[in-house]
């Protein structure tokens, strides 16, 4: 007999917690999932009921970190929950962010909006010259404001627009290196099989199998990895250590990233075009910065770089041109709820074109 599996939604419903909760004591190494052809989750259901058995002794089963803290000695991944931080969401263009000094900011993590693209932005730029125009000031900004030695990073693809293929990548790598950067890396993040949320281009030469009609479907983009001149490495910050099981598990060290994108839902958080899922900067906050520094976001959207930066015990700072995506914001990054932290963080929302906080924490 096979082994009942729930999907996350199903194991969170089980659980009586939220699916963002299952995500963490997923990343906490409380419960683990299998993943299907698909890319999707799947959790054993004898798992999680191991699970609640255990936690009927503690107080708050519901809180994974609660529970790591009353069955483990208190060690530095503890610690970090202690950590206050503060984050800031800025509603006005990054291609001047002026609220911001030279030199202030340890991380850059991000993802433009993609260049008209169907469904998403389609008619957003009035041409190509205008959405590089836009590239450049936000690349030049970002320079601007990144700490030497520190590292920015773009989460892209080329696009393809009414029969036109724009060279995406290419320009924004060109960009960046006029604006100052040096080229560090690359990663590819490939995108589960099952779903190819453009179109299926393939699709042309199976009406016409002949030579000259291939155009290929795609499942990845390019995670574009900058830095501002050479980085000189202090003493190590024993509470940003990198979990080496994680790292080595998840195949971090690979040039090829598989995570699965956003799919679409009833959820409006996960709806909001082009969000990136939690694990890519996840693994790049990680991997770039320290606890208690402070990552940047110039294209905030839905506010998942503030959410993973607030749990990884970063401060952040977000630019978002359209004010009403504040609600979306504040659901996801749980804006009410300090009970998951054992911190007091500070959160607040500035309206540079009123010139005012709107609302703060």
């Amino acid at each position: 007999m096979s082994e009942e599996k729930f999907t996350t939604k199903q194991a969170a419903e089980f659980l009586g917690v939220s699916t963002s909760t299952i995500y963490r004591m997923e990343k906490e190494n409380l419960i683990e999932s299998t993943k299907t052809p698909g890319g999707q989750r799947r959790f054993l259901k004898e798992q999680l009921a191991m699970y609640l058995e255990k936690s009927k002794h503690i107080k708050a089963p519901q809180n994974p970190s609660q529970y790591k803290q009353q069955t483990q000695p208190k060690n530095i991944s503890n610690i970090n929950e202690e950590i206050s931080t503060s984050h800031r969401i800025i509603f006005g263009s990054c291609e001047k962010m002026e609220e911001l000094d030279n030199n202030s900011i340890h991380l850059m993590v991000t993802s433009p909006p993609y260049f008209n693209a169907p469904f998403d932005y389609q008619g957003f730029f009035e041409d190509y010259e205008t959405y590089l125009n836009l590239i450049t000031a936000f690349a030049q900004e970002s320079y601007r404001v990144l700490q030497h030695g520190r590292i920015a990073v773009v989460s892209c693809d080329d696009m393809l627009v009414k029969g036109e293929k724009y060279p995406i990548v290419a320009d924004i790598t060109k960009t960046f290196l006029d604006a100052g950067f040096r080229y560090r890396d690359k990663i590819i993040w490939r995108k589960p099989e099952g779903y190819i949320r453009i179109s299926r281009r393939s699709g042309v030469l199976l009406q016409h199998p002949y030579p000259m009609y291939f155009y290929p479907d795609n499942l990845q983009e390019s995670v574009l990895i900058f830095q501002k001149g050479k980085y000189k490495y202090p003493q190590p910050d024993e509470r940003s250590k990198i979990d080496i099981i994680e790292f080595q598990k998840n195949k971090w060290y690979l040039t090829v990233w598989d995570m699965v994108n956003n799919l679409p839902s009833k959820n409006k958080e996960n709806n909001y075009p082009a969000a990136f899922p939690d694990e890519l900067p996840y693994r790049i906050i990680k991997l770039f910065s320290n606890v208690g520094e402070v990552v940047l976001d110039p294209f905030l959207g839905s506010g998942t770089t503030t959410k993973v930066a607030r749990q990884l015990r970063r401060n952040s700072i977000g630019y978002e041109i359209d004010s009403s995506l504040m609600e979306i914001i504040k659901e996801k990054i749980e804006f009410y709820n300090n009970f998951i932290f054992t911190g007091k963080d500070t959160i607040e929302f500035y309206d540079r074109a009123e010139g005012r906080i709107v609302e703060s924490t």
